[in-house]
């Protein structure tokens, strides 16, 4: 296999963010909760939103939005919060997308890479795309976001 393609199998968890959707392995999602309760606070990375408290616990929050170059939106009803883990370190994060889709079931097929460096600042972060039900889902790269996120010394 060449380092364009990615085999894949098993259940996502989809989003859109700036009109286009995105999907991260169910089995890193934790919950999804809503935006209320995020707690500004000051960092050095403009994409860190601050945090929320979660079952008495401090969760970072990130702005996917931000850190892939998308213009700012208003708070919108539906925007909501991914808490998801990534390695290393099991590194508990909130990630705010527009809104969440669905669970959607990718059977055994190839990621295409649809995205470079060059091009475009997401790249890092894109494993690929995959096409389900006539649909283009860019599936995030748990493993390159982990990374970055733990460079933020968050916690």
């Amino acid at each position: 296999m060449t380092q364009n393609h990615h085999f894949i199998d098993g259940k996502f968890i989809t989003f859109d963010l700036n009109h286009e959707e995105y999907g991260i392995a169910m089995s890193k999602v934790l919950e999804i909760v809503g935006t209320d309760g995020i707690c500004e606070c000051d960092h050095e990375d403009p994409c860190f939103r601050g945090m929320i408290v979660i079952r008495d616990q401090k969760v970072p929050i990130l702005n996917l939005r931000c850190r892939f170059g998308f213009e700012p939106r208003e708070k919108k009803e539906n925007s909501s919060v991914l808490v998801a883990v990534f390695e290393p370190g099991l590194l508990k994060v909130g990630i705010v997308v527009d809104s969440v889709r669905q669970v959607v079931h990718i059977k055994s097929d190839f990621l295409k890479k649809s995205l470079t460096e060059k091009e475009d600042a997401r790249a890092e972060f894109i494993w690929g795309q995959v096409e389900v039900e006539g649909r283009n889902i860019m599936i995030l790269n748990s493993d390159k976001l982990g990374q970055y996120l733990r460079s933020l010394s968050l916690v």
